[in-house]
């Protein structure tokens, strides 16, 4: 995630909520997933770090990462528990061909 600082400066103003209670089932249903671990947003278990988007909500202002109908959002910078293993896994491969290759320069081995 990128800083409080860089998604305050692209944030829309305006409430993305229109009381408390909006927000906290917003945030139940989308970052925790409604308490299913699967569908949980990753970028959350940091509690000395609270979601940055989060906050901006909390402020009155509307992150530019969340789209969609009012209250209704989708968060672009969302990832869930799967999401995460699949990056990782991906990043892994590009780590391991890395390693691996190129072994011999373009056109050095014939076959």
């Amino acid at each position: 995630m990128k800083s409080f600082d860089d998604y305050e400066k692209t944030a829309r103003k305006g409430r993305p909520f229109s009381n408390s209670t909006m927000l906290e089932g917003w945030q139940f249903d989308v970052c925790l997933g409604e308490d299913i671990p699967a569908r949980r947003c990753v970028l959350d278990d940091d509690e000395d770090n609270p979601c940055p988007l989060l906050t901006l909500a909390i402020l009155g202002l509307t992150p530019a990462e969340w789209s969609g109908p009012y209250g209704r959002y989708r968060c672009a910078e969302k990832t869930t528990a799967g999401q995460k293993r699949q990056r990782d896994e991906v990043e892994l491969q590009q780590r391991i061909d890395a390693s691996h290759y190129p072994m011999f320069e373009v056109g050095e081995v014939s076959s």
